[in-house]
């Protein structure tokens, strides 16, 4: 996402991150998955925050995750998702690129500190989430950064 704002495309960051890090113990632990409905609530209302800064952007916007990511993370933990959780005021331009997990360069951090394994368990859950709301997932291939960019604008060129 650095690369894309480095060549001037309005991006909007990851948030879940820095909840992690500033409410994680407030929401019933140190992560997310110890009390996702309350995280994911948190998130939802930031996403949705998110999604209307966006407007004030002309052309495209790039998300690092979405209120769609809220969804499979709920899904991926096993939990029902509220039916107040809405996606319809919320669309998102219709082709999504996907980032499939990649091994060799996953790390885990203070904020990430799923095993590779969980990655892949939610990878899962976001090809279905996206795929079942009826959007075009464009996987993006495992090469440099500069070429997976190159690769995303290529992309919406055509679309």
């Amino acid at each position: 996402m650095a690369r894309l704002q480095d060549l001037g495309h309005p991006v909007l960051h990851e948030i879940s991150r820095d909840i992690i890090t500033q409410e994680g113990t407030k929401l019933g632990g140190d992560d997310p998955w110890r009390n996702l409905l309350a995280f994911s609530e948190v998130i939802w209302n930031l996403r949705c925050a998110q999604h209307a800064e966006a407007a004030k952007y002309s052309g495209d916007v790039f998300y690092d995750r979405s209120l769609l990511d809220t969804l499979s993370y709920l899904q991926a933990g096993s939990k029902p998702t509220p039916e107040w959780m809405d996606l319809t005021p919320y669309p998102y331009h219709y082709k999504v690129f996907i980032f499939p997990p990649w091994e060799a360069i996953y790390r885990t951090d203070g904020e990430r500190w799923e095993p590779f394994e969980t990655a892949v368990q939610v990878h899962e859950s976001l090809v279905s989430t996206y795929s079942a709301n009826g959007y075009e997932l464009v996987e993006v291939p495992r090469t440099s950064v500069a070429e997976r960019v190159e690769f995303m604008l290529h992309v919406l060129q055509r679309a």
